[in-house]
């Protein structure tokens, strides 16, 4: 067969996607600096298929994050739900935009390296785009999203700078009528968290050792008021935190409590809140809730039990979402009788094999999960426990 570019030799002779399969395998442990060495020595021993070609070394930069390391990583955190779409991360250097990466989530970030990048020597910046209002689940989709970039972020000793700038779209605010944008009402204003904002922004107190730090929002030019807000002290309060290189004990266990007692809020308005996104959310909920069938290892009741222990968690709330879970899992003993047009379409056992899947989930509930106290939702319930009692009463099980 007939070498296609000689700057990939016998590489050429592969489609694309599987050179990125391979490049992706090996990304791990090719981390270099800022430019392709001079000099042959100066590479790992892992690091030597990078002197291949230089057309080799651009495809395996675009796997790894520090392949062509610029000055700035920008990480773009969209409020937009989208399955197996985290956020998308981008190098510049001297003004000119580098690699840019779509990530699928905190374990793909981390397959391609991005936990392991010299943050030090880099300028992070965030940009978190403006959920829409009228999609209140957007708030908690940026939460979400924000909870595992910070611990990527959290394994960084130090940061060169940081900047986080919560920034408006076309048609999505941080503000509304000149006062900062409160999506979810709670009915109350002497919530701990009322504003879009404070959803988000507490998440970055988990952070230390930045050299320098920017929070802002590129729309408060256009708010005379929002110093009187208290929006600027919580900026301010974030960016000493930041800034520190440490934290006293007791100050560190607040902050801590403080997080833990945000995502027991975000779940709670989760399993009510009427919202696009919010159905997507719950349906992310359930379809992860074991890493297999209906049971071993679950992480999510590992987190929450803790909680439950220190009754800051209801153990009757988190029962509810448990046999909510199993109530929409054909799996579960006494659905398959009940829905049978859930397990018909789309044919679990061909579909996963290893068990009922996260894209197994989405392929059926393409829409999501309705609100847990949604009437349709409790109905579906009864109708599983019943045909579930009336089959372990007449020995099925």
């Amino acid at each position: 067969m007939e070498i296609i570019d000689p700057g990939l030799g016998m590489f050429s002779l592969l489609p694309l996607e599987v050179r990125r399969m391979i490049w992706k395998h090996l990304t791990p442990n090719l981390h270099v600096g800022q430019s392709l060495p001079r000099k042959p020595n100066r590479f790992k021993p892992e690091q030597q298929i990078l002197l291949t070609s230089r057309k080799i070394y651009a495809e395996l930069a675009s796997e790894v994050p520090s392949g062509y390391n610029g000055h700035i990583i920008l990480f773009i955190v969209s409020a937009q739900y989208k399955y197996k779409y985290w956020i998308q991360a981008v190098n510049y250097k001297g003004g000119r935009t580098g690699i840019r990466w779509f990530l699928k989530d905190l374990k793909d970030a981390t397959s391609r390296g991005f936990d392991k990048l010299p943050w030090k020597r880099l300028h992070v910046q965030i940009h978190i785009l403006a959920p829409k209002k009228e999609d209140a689940g957007q708030v908690l989709c940026l939460n979400k999203k924000i909870v595992d970039l910070v611990q990527m972020l959290k394994q960084a000793k130090s940061f060169r700078s940081f900047s986080i700038v919560f920034e408006c779209t076309r048609d999505a605010s941080w503000f509304d009528n000149g006062r900062p944008q409160c999506s979810i009402d709670l009915g109350g204003y002497n919530n701990d968290y009322h504003y879009d904002y404070e959803y988000i922004l507490p998440l970055f107190l988990q952070l230390r050792n930045a050299k320098m730090v920017d929070i802002r929002s590129n729309e408060t030019s256009k708010i005379k008021r929002w110093k009187k807000l208290g929006m600027s002290d919580a900026f301010i309060h974030t960016r000493k935190v930041i800034m520190k290189k440490v934290m006293s004990k007791s100050e560190d266990a607040k902050i801590q409590k403080d997080l833990e007692s945000l995502g027991i809020k975000v779940e709670e308005i989760l399993d009510n809140l009427p919202s696009k996104t919010a159905n997507m959310l719950r349906l992310d909920l359930f379809s992860g809730w074991y890493t297999d069938k209906l049971h071993g290892e679950s992480p999510y009741q590992d987190k929450m039990k803790k909680l439950v222990l220190e009754r800051r968690v209801k153990l009757a709330k988190l029962h509810q979402r448990y046999l909510m879970m199993r109530a929409h899992n054909p799996l579960s003993l006494g659905n398959k009788g009940v829905f049978p047009w859930i397990v018909e379409r789309p044919k679990p056992e061909e579909m996963a094999a290893g068990g009922w899947n996260r894209d197994v989930w989405h392929s059926v509930y393409k829409n999501g999960i309705p609100p847990l106290n949604d009437r349709n939702m409790t109905l579906m319930y009864y109708e599983w426990e019943r045909n579930t009692t009336a089959q372990i009463m007449a020995g099925s099980l």
